[in-house]
């Protein structure tokens, strides 16, 4: 796919009106790293963050109502360092 793009967009710069700014929409070719950043990216997104779980399930099954606080604090350990 990055291949494909690389080929098809176009390769001269554009120019942002009223300023003196230009980019590129045609990095040129993708080399191993960048597809390995996309990897990791993608997938880090679609990981389910297990603390929800927790929280879901205590409201859900056993009807318990949970402070905010308690909840991002909750997600924020489950995630940051477990």
């Amino acid at each position: 796919m990055a291949n494909l793009m690389a080929k098809v967009l176009p390769t001269e710069p554009v120019r942002i009106p009223l300023t003196k700014w230009k980019f590129s929409l045609n990095p040129g070719p993708f080399n191993m790293k960048e597809h390995a950043l996309i990897y990791t990216l993608t997938s880090s997104g679609y990981i389910y963050p297990g603390g929800l779980a927790i929280i879901t399930q205590l409201k859900v099954f056993y009807h318990r109502k949970i402070n905010y606080l308690i909840t991002f604090l909750i997600v924020q350990t489950t995630q940051g360092f477990a």
